[in-house]
């Protein structure tokens, strides 16, 4: 059901490419909305932060993620305005939402369990909207020239413009869920926040191209396995990847992206399987805390590994 909701929104999203490009229609309802911010509330906001830091470290466990996400939100009730636990809440809700939640679902998706797959879905969708929810408020904090650009409605470009180095990390979170939340659930945001990601990615690149594991070349090996339309750019996306391989080997999920998204739609059916044999088998004999600081990250990649394997089987690389 997922991945036929997806395929549809992705064919609309390439059908209708550029229509909305640079319009005022595109998401801002956190950067411009009232009464984001509620008064502070009483508390020991170092103690909310450490707590939170310490149940992150240990978020091999799903409960001990919930429990970061838990007291993420303690602190920015007690320092409403501190932009830095809006990133770190936002990646975290992110984490369990792509991560811990979408594997829950399609595992219940490949087990035929419709009610599983209908509940987790759900929320999964609704953890992606409150992880770019989140990540806007930190922008809207630490940038006020881009929140006015944005909502006086200035060209996209210029509001992207605005975007510094040190809002890398926020506008990544926004970017990367607002992306996920929109091919979950409805065509029209997709559409309308399709060349405002791609900007947004963009201007990651040009600040900061090493974040996070070489993010915006990973972003861009998927996006030309789609655009232009019909058939992508391959080449440019095979690229892409490599690249984000080549300088950030041990981050593993690039690698299934790779296999995923690349290699089942090469052309030549012997070279995509060359390249999504040598991919899965590069994440499954990788060791997961050889980047110590995303092991968990890594182990949730390596379970995807393996659903991706049983599901395009041997019999799909026949000709």
């Amino acid at each position: 059901m997922r991945n036929k909701l997806m395929g549809l929104a992705m064919a609309a999203i390439l059908t209708n490419a550029g229509i909305n490009a640079g319009c005022g229609s595109t998401h801002t309802a956190g950067m411009c909305a009232e009464g984001q911010f509620p008064a502070a509330k009483q508390g020991d906001l170092a103690a909310a932060e450490a707590a939170a830091q310490a149940a992150w470290a240990g978020r091999t466990d799903v409960v001990k993620l919930r429990e970061a996400i838990g007291h993420w939100k303690e602190a920015i009730a007690i320092d409403p305005r501190k932009s830095e636990n809006y990133v770190h809440l936002g990646r975290g809700l992110y984490l369990l939402a792509d991560g811990y939640t979408r594997l829950e679902m399609q595992r219940a998706e490949a087990d035929g369990n419709d009610d599983l797959e209908e509940s987790k879905d759900a929320e999964m969708v609704a953890l992606l909207e409150e992880s770019f929810l989140t990540s806007e408020k930190a922008i809207r904090l630490q940038n006020e020239d881009y929140q006015s650009a944005a909502c006086n409605k200035e060209p996209l470009e210029d509001s992207i413009a605005k975007l510094k180095k040190s809002d890398v990390p926020a506008v990544y979170w926004y970017a990367v869920a607002l992306g996920k939340y929109g091919l979950a659930t409805s065509i029209v945001t997709v559409l309308n926040n399709k060349e405002k990601i791609f900007q947004m990615m963009s201007r990651i690149e040009k600040l900061d191209p090493e974040f996070f594991y070489h993010a915006a070349d990973r972003y861009f090996g998927g996006y030309y396995t789609k655009v232009p339309f019909p058939s992508g750019d391959l080449e440019e996306s095979r690229k892409r990847f490599e690249r984000s391989i080549k300088n950030s080997p041990n981050y593993l999920a690039t690698r299934v992206l790779f296999a995923e998204m690349w290699a089942t739609k090469w052309k030549e059916k012997a070279e995509g399987k060359k390249v999504f044999d040598e991919q899965l088998k590069a994440v499954e004999a990788a060791a997961a805390n050889a980047l110590p600081e995303i092991e968990a990250e890594n182990l949730l990649e390596k379970q995807k590994a393996k659903m991706l394997k049983e599901k395009f089987d041997e019999s799909y690389w026949e000709d």
